[in-house]
């Protein structure tokens, strides 16, 4: 239809290609499908509400199920001279005629249309997300359960601080993933919310129930003001800026393992399936894989830029800048973090510890310093910023004659009249004490996995119950559906019959 009544000629062909491309693709289906969905609360609302005459309305719910059950002919393949949603709606018009298939699109518009369309093709990415970052997170304790005594130095700032464990580390991975699923629960409050019906921008005068629309598409309620529905994408932002701060958390782990795996530390050891050779260098072992997530990381933040700046000082109403350009940038992400976790997921499962390097490497670390300026404050020997001062002096002593700061600060203490074992500062015995503040004691890892395990159990729960109402909705809406057609099937029969 390149006729509109008000415009005459349509784009050039170069901008429609630029716009749409040059024919719909088999890559449509998936919208196509969710446009129909749509069509079919719809066009059961109109009927309900005696808008639209009950035969009339299962005449269109009878070609719409057609038109989709024969792969949308008419639409994939052709050319969308004004877009696809018109070229959609021409589909229907030739199979049912304009008196039938030309009331599809009363009380609504393309502007509240495409943005409930958003809303519901968001759903199955974004849960795909949060159910791969589920199980990386259940990974993450059970490695953390198994190498909960694992000892490890702590670096800050690329140096070696204190001695930690293994699982310590991974249960606070652990903790940032379960904020950054908490974030993207989150977002359900706004994608639950139904834009359809708010046409244009300012409603309607037709008596249409966006409630029950809202309530056959899966949504908790439908959005109360016309403006707010049509103008806003902040829920986009949201997502993506969730998503950015969830790859910078995995490129950060991502990092640590690379770091970590390298010769020149050598703690971490990956599997043969999760490293690659080199084509040149036959003694390679290549951790690329990390190398993925680290890179990836930057899709999110970057679509985000992307987004915010387009939807930036542009008028809170129906925008194409806010509503197609800047929500365009949605979809690569969501693709990418949703690989990146599948790959961290890999690697963390499969990651194994070489203890004998990583115990060598604490015994030439002076990562006992803290703990035994702690020590001798606690004793009461002296306060703390001296014996911070002390302890200072004596790491230097311990480096210039290549021996265990232990060892050096015993000597010491023994010329002062101090009682100090230095096998309680031996790398290994360290550990056990740190049970406050979130160290890596016995009893606080014991902690953080049960909250971890609690915490992970209501995320998944509470996804459970959003998508059990999304199948409940669906299977609600094929039941209104049928029904219509049903009674209107009876109906002209008796008809027919009298």
């Amino acid at each position: 239809m390149s006729d509109t009544g008000r415009i005459k000629k349509p784009l050039p062909d170069r901008l429609r290609h630029a716009l749409w491309g040059r024919v719909i693709t088999q890559d449509a289906i998936p919208s196509l499908r969710v446009q129909t969905m749509i069509d079919r609360a719809h066009v059961a609302m109109l009927a309900r509400q005696g808008i639209l005459d009950r035969e009339m309305a299962a005449l269109l719910l009878d070609e719409i199920e057609a038109l989709e059950k024969a792969g949308f002919p008419g639409v994939v393949g052709e050319e969308p001279v004004r877009g696809q949603y018109l070229l959609y709606e021409s589909a229907l018009v030739e199979r049912a005629g304009s008196e039938v298939a030309g009331n599809l699109h009363r009380g609504r518009s393309r502007n509240d249309l495409s943005a409930t369309a958003l809303r519901l093709t968001l759903r199955i990415p974004l849960t795909r997300v949060q159910q791969r970052l589920h199980k990386l997170i259940s990974i993450l304790v059970r490695r953390a359960a198994e190498l909960r005594a694992a000892p490890i130095p702590l670096y800050t700032h690329l140096r070696p601080a204190v001695e930690g464990t293994v699982g310590h580390y991974f249960c606070a991975v652990a903790m940032a993933l379960t904020r950054d699923a908490d974030a993207l629960m989150n977002l359900w409050r706004d994608l639950d919310t139904s834009p359809l019906g708010a046409g244009a921008v300012g409603g309607t005068s037709l008596p249409i129930d966006c409630t029950y629309t809202a309530m056959l598409l899966g949504f908790n309620a439908p959005i109360n003001n016309s403006i707010d529905a049509v103008a806003s994408r902040d829920s986009i932002l949201r997502l993506l800026s969730d998503l950015a701060i969830l790859s910078v958390t995995l490129g950060r782990l991502a990092t640590d393992l690379l770091i970590w795996s390298s010769e020149e530390f050598g703690f971490v050891s990956l599997p043969d399936h999760l490293v690659g050779s080199s084509s040149a260098l036959p003694q390679k072992r290549n951790p690329f894989l990390l190398e993925h997530v680290q890179a990836r990381s930057a899709s999110a933040a970057g679509a985000f830029m992307a987004a915010v700046t387009a939807m930036t000082c542009k008028p809170f109403s129906n925008s194409v800048a806010v509503g197609t350009e800047a929500v365009r940038h949605v979809w690569n992400p969501l693709v990418d973090v949703t690989q990146t976790i599948e790959i961290a997921q890999a690697v963390v499962a499969g990651a194994s510890f070489n203890m004998h390097a990583i115990e060598r490497r604490l015994a030439e670390t002076t990562v006992s310093a803290a703990e035994l300026a702690d020590h001798l404050a606690a004793r009461g020997i002296m306060p703390f910023r001296e014996a911070h001062h002390r302890v200072g002096i004596l790491v230097s002593e311990a480096e210039e004659q290549d021996r265990p700061l232990a060892n050096v600060v015993a000597d010491w203490a023994s010329t002062q009249g101090f009682d100090i074992d230095p096998c309680a500062f031996a790398p290994g015995a360290l550990v056990s004490a740190r049970d406050f503040g979130g160290g890596p004691g016995a009893r606080s890892i014991e902690r953080q996995i049960d909250i971890l395990e609690r915490h992970l159990a209501r995320l998944r729960g509470a996804l459970h119950e959003i998508l059990h109402r999304h199948r409940s909705a669906w299977r609600q809406l094929n039941a209104e559906v049928t029904s219509l057609r049903t009674r209107s099937k009876r109906s002209a029969a008796e008809v027919a019959r009298t």
